[in-house]
């Protein structure tokens, strides 16, 4: 017998806990923002009873609480985070908001919330490599989650020791892991903590962050960890973050001549997240994005999978653009640099004249505004209402 085919064309029907899951469902999947609820006893534990738990054997490093915090942050001028210790000042320090924040919900009241708790919102990001690159991509972001928080303590972390190593040495600012930011706010009282990240796809980086968030979360009472930047794909009436980000990185370009075509450089991985960068060239393509064309350094495709497409259709002017959130050595280096295996050297022994856009993502307004977003959502996951767990 012909296997007969359901009219909206699969052969079978997903299950209502598939198409609607339950927070239940999507915690034990790991699956979009990540909340971990105390059980009720182990809520009641006071900081300094938290800070005599050990340190979990997965973490990086345990912090003393009486070692200066790397947790960057600034009273002074919002505008230059800078290193600060927690330890040493009776309140915590954070990044300073603007005195015209966005008006959003205040969440700062939520029912859940007893007067002893005290929340922060901490950004992790890969890092960048010169205070110069962290200055123009990094913290215009960082600032502008605050301006859209007000009522939040901001910090930040890097997830990146070669960057924290760069940071060390070249502009002596001492930058911490995930998990040393986590430590130290456990010794300064912290009870709730929101992680959000800036970095680009859910591959490698963003896993470690979520084994530090499995490591850690039994010492908080509420511990979240948001989402990248690219996540969601609009699946079962989810958001399609790679259309939104294809839109914003659209509005934050020059106009685009006709005979030219816009080459996004990102960084490709090993990791099955590599797909993204398909699913994102599908996306320019279906926005109608003519020229557009994604490309990665280890990860595929590459560059001279890009080439024949650029010459079948005639291109001649080419723009390289990266994909990446703050401008480092994959810039500088690979992608515009003077040695004979940069990208804008081979492509102009192709034939092509190249022009140069450096900017990182953290340098563009529509892109931060998408930052602000993933904040804005772990913040409220945050900050809502007390919801039953597994775990109690």
């Amino acid at each position: 017998m012909r296997h007969r085919k359901h009219k909206y064309g699969a052969g079978y029907r997903l299950s209502a806990e598939v198409k609607a899951p339950t927070p239940s469902l999507l915690r034990a999947a790991q699956i979009g923002v990540l909340r971990y609820d105390a059980p009720i006893a182990q809520s009641a534990l006071d900081a300094h009873a938290r800070a005599a738990i050990p340190a979990p054997p997965s973490s990086a490093s345990s912090v003393d609480a009486s070692a200066p915090s790397q947790l960057a942050s600034s009273t002074a001028n919002p505008a230059s985070p800078q290193s600060a210790s927690l330890a040493s000042t009776p309140a915590p320090s954070q990044v300073s908001s603007s005195t015209e924040a966005p008006t959003r919900p205040d969440s700062s009241t939520s029912s859940d919330a007893s007067a002893s708790d005290k929340s922060a919102l901490l950004v992790l990001s890969y890092g960048a490599s010169t205070k110069e690159s962290a200055a123009l991509a990094i913290e215009p972001t960082i600032r502008e989650i605050a301006e859209a928080n007000p009522t939040a303590d901001i910090f930040q972390a890097y997830s990146s020791q070669v960057m924290i190593n760069h940071m060390k040495s070249r502009a002596g600012e001492e930058m911490p892991t995930l998990a040393e930011a986590l430590e130290t706010l456990i010794a300064n009282g912290y009870t709730r903590v929101a992680i959000t990240t800036t970095h680009f796809l859910p591959g490698v980086e963003y896993e470690r962050a979520v084994e530090t968030f499995n490591a850690y979360k039994s010492r908080f009472r509420r511990l979240v960890l948001g989402t990248p930047l690219l996540y969601w794909m609009g699946q079962e009436d989810q958001r399609d973050d790679v259309a939104d980000f294809v839109a914003a990185l659209r509005e934050s370009l020059d106009a685009q001549a006709a005979d030219e075509a816009v080459l996004f450089m990102a960084h490709g991985t090993l990791h099955p997240t590599n797909a993204f960068y398909t699913v994102m060239q599908g996306a320019i393509e279906s926005a109608g994005w003519h020229n557009a064309f994604v490309y990665t350094i280890n990860g595929h495709p590459r560059l001279m999978d890009v080439v024949p497409l650029l010459k079948s259709r005639g291109i001649k002017r080419v723009r390289l653009v990266p994909l990446m959130m703050a401008v480092g050595i994959h810039v500088t280096r690979d992608m515009a640099g003077d040695g004979e295996k940069s990208h804008k050297h081979v492509l102009e022994r192709e034939g092509f004249d190249v022009t140069l856009d450096t900017r990182g993502l953290g340098e563009r307004e529509a892109v931060r505004r998408l930052y602000v977003e993933r904040a804005n959502e772990a913040w409220d996951a945050l900050m809502g209402e007390d919801v039953a767990t597994d775990d109690e």
